[in-house]
């Protein structure tokens, strides 16, 4: 997150984390905070950046965008 008085890298870290706790955290039970853990890195580093489309990426992920 950005420091103070630069407000323009907070908006994209608040949407990953609405769509972290709407997408994935709220539809899994954890029953220990290690599962937990590795379940919020697959997620962002895999689903999110390289399956999930986004709509200002043209429905693309971060991934096909960056490569292709």
């Amino acid at each position: 997150m950005s420091r103070a008085a630069h407000p323009t890298d907070n908006s994209p870290i608040e949407r990953f984390f609405n769509t972290l706790k709407c997408e994935f955290f709220y539809l899994h039970d954890f029953h220990s905070s290690e599962i937990l853990y590795r379940a919020i890195e697959d997620f962002a580093y895999i689903f999110y950046n390289h399956v999930r489309s986004h709509s200002f990426n043209d429905f693309n992920s971060p991934f096909q965008k960056r490569c292709f």
